[in-house]
């Protein structure tokens, strides 16, 4: 992490000296309109000889700039100076990028922070990697952006353990959430498929690469998902706790192929993902899993952005393809699954789905889906028709029940007739 933030301190440096930046504060402090962004470096002489009341002021100035959209800090800040410079930035009407990135403060320095977050109404994007805020710190941070216009929210390397989710307490407008190289377990991701599951999840990238995430979590995520339409993106790169159950657990998430109607109702928007770097040259059996999802990827990205017709599409180059759902059969380990998802076509909608196999599979395919399931399309096809049959034949059985019994009736009272004309 060091290396990382000494590299990003270099890039900083070789744009923004020490004169820039004096120079860009000054401008700033006159409201100077073409000054829109601010870098402070922790090589810089006058950061190092910055007092506590220069901190504080430098913040007032800041919160009194108009322009100023971007701040970033590299290697400078800790919770003491902190508490200074954010009693005078309190708000700010103009800042959406604020980077704090590579410093050396923890749960102290984001309390300092919290009335600027609140009072940030511009802020949409937030950077604080590599800072060891603890789970506390970042529970603290997430609530108080409830109200906040942040999209993006960068809390990698930050020393998480787990997280808390307060449903009352979710920033509405959230689209990317990196939560790289900390240590979230099962419960980290309990409280992440809060997320997933909102009624209204916005949600779109999911960064949870480098954590201690086991199947069991991806359990979590993946039943989070079922549901969810938002999130495009999740990186689980080095988590090596997840098996190959977990994998198959992403399969079946993607394209779950125990049934057509459960196909239709898979995850349809997730179309990019990091994995575990030991399934990328595990057995074959494992790689065809990595594979397969990859493909399924490649559907839900098809540029029709429409969840309804991907899954549509899934049907037809697996469901209606017996080799391949047989294969998937296998690895989702449903076993040699050989119900026909044909029954479960109704008969106006079978002579298309036959259709599409004939052009999309060839007409071996067609053949081969007709012989194996004869029996099943027949019953299929001709259901309509055997219900209709069996109801006429009970209306007969019962016009000639009814035309008996008034037969009997009119012979009963012939009896009683008789019965009383002989007591006469």
């Amino acid at each position: 992490s060091s290396s990382s933030s000494s590299v990003a301190s270099d890039d900083v440096s070789s744009e923004f000296t020490e004169d820039k930046f004096l120079n860009d504060l000054q401008r700033m402090w006159e409201n100077d309109p073409t000054v829109t962004r601010l870098v402070a470096d922790g090589s810089f002489a006058c950061i190092q000889d910055m007092t506590d009341d220069g901190w504080e002021q430098f913040g007032r100035d800041v919160s009194n700039s108009n322009h100023l959209d971007d701040l970033q800090f590299t290697q400078c800040l800790d919770d003491h100076n902190m508490s200074f410079l954010f009693r005078g930035l309190t708000r700010s009407s103009s800042i959406e990028t604020f980077s704090a990135a590579g410093n050396e403060f923890g749960f102290n320095g984001v309390q300092s922070m919290v009335p600027f977050l609140q009072n940030a109404n511009n802020l949409v994007d937030l950077d604080i990697n590599y800072n060891d805020i603890t789970s506390e710190g970042f529970n603290l941070l997430f609530r108080a952006l409830r109200d906040s216009p942040i999209k993006g929210l960068h809390a990698c390397h930050c020393g998480l353990d787990s997280i808390k989710i307060d449903d009352a307490y979710v920033p509405n407008n959230l689209l990317s959430l990196f939560l790289f190289g900390n240590n979230i377990k099962a419960d980290g991701c309990r409280q992440i498929a809060k997320l997933l599951q909102r009624e209204h999840a916005t949600l779109e990238q999911l960064l949870l690469g480098h954590n201690k995430i086991d199947d069991e979590g991806i359990s979590i995520i993946a039943n989070a998902l079922r549901t969810n339409t938002s999130l495009t993106m999740m990186n689980l790169n080095k988590n090596e706790r997840i098996t190959i159950e977990g994998m198959k657990l992403l399969l079946k998430l993607l394209n779950d192929i125990s049934s057509i109607k459960a196909t239709l109702q898979s995850n349809h928007t997730l179309h990019s993902m990091s994995f575990p770097e030991s399934f990328e040259s595990a057995p074959m059996f494992e790689t065809e899993i990595v594979r397969e999802i990859k493909q399924i990827f490649r559907m839900n990205e098809y540029p029709w952005n429409n969840p309804n017709r991907t899954g549509k599409r899934k049907v037809i180059l697996t469901q209606l393809d017996s080799k391949k759902r047989a294969k998937m059969c296998g690895l989702q380990g449903l076993g040699d699954d050989t119900k026909s998802p044909y029954t479960e076509l109704g008969p106006l909608l079978l002579p298309e789905a036959l259709e599409i196999v004939g052009k999309r599979h060839g007409l071996s395919e067609f053949y081969e889906s007709f012989r194996v399931r004869v029996a099943d399309l027949w019953t299929t096809v001709n259901r309509k028709k055997v219900v209709q049959q069996r109801r006429d034949e009970i209306s007969k059985q019962t016009e000639a029940l009814a035309k008996e019994k008034k037969e009997l009736d009119t012979e009963l009272e012939l009896i009683e007739q008789d019965e009383m004309d002989n007591m006469r």
